[in-house]
């Protein structure tokens, strides 16, 4: 069973036996395994109780189920029971890229080649050389012989060694444009899984 806790790492036990049921920060002071030892902010603990681990890393939420008692020498211990569940903390999952791209800033009509790094249904992240400027923007995205132009509106830029990264998220799309990314997507997700 793959873990997701390691020793010294924080993560929050929810005590599902109680009514309504209460998070309490915890601390994995050891891992074994499905067993963890833990120190845990509510320490009342005696018989096995059912309860949760939920651990937040970067933008994914793990989630497992559990037993959690009070041992020997006051040791309080996580006996983990199920396998963990994976849930995306963004509203649409994101996958990773290094596609070719351009955009245009509508109201200057200047264009730029940059690299997608992640894409999602609701918008893309991208490496540029510099800002592409205020207004509207389209991305042009080419891939298996097709060539779209997206519609998208600024979202962020953050400053890099190399120029910057661009957020931005899809403007109204059509049919056809959302088959394609709906595609580029459904690729994408089948790639990271056979990886």
């Amino acid at each position: 069973m793959e873990g997701y806790l390691t020793g010294g790492e924080r993560f929050v036990l929810v005590r599902t036996s109680l009514k309504p049921p209460r998070q309490v920060q915890a601390t994995a002071l050891s891992v074994r395994g499905a067993l963890i030892e833990i120190e845990a902010m509510d320490g009342d603990f005696g018989a096995a109780e059912p309860a949760r681990a939920v651990v937040l890393k970067g933008e994914s939420k793990y989630i497992a189920a559990g037993e959690v008692a009070a041992g020997s020498s006051g040791k309080i211990w996580l006996r983990i029971t199920s396998g963990w569940q994976v849930m995306n903390r963004r509203k649409q999952s994101r996958f990773a890229t290094r596609m070719a791209a351009t955009v245009i800033c509508l109201e200057s009509h200047a264009s730029q080649a940059g690299r997608v790094l992640d894409i999602s249904r609701g918008g893309l992240r991208m490496e540029l050389h510099v800002h592409p400027g205020p207004g509207e923007l389209l991305v042009k995205l080419n891939w298996q012989r097709a060539v779209v132009l997206l519609p998208a509106l600024f979202a962020g830029w953050d400053d890099t060694q190399d120029g910057g990264e661009l957020r931005v998220r899809f403007g109204e799309l059509d049919a056809e444009q959302i088959h394609f990314v709906d595609d580029l997507i459904e690729f994408l997700s089948t790639e990271t899984r056979a990886a």
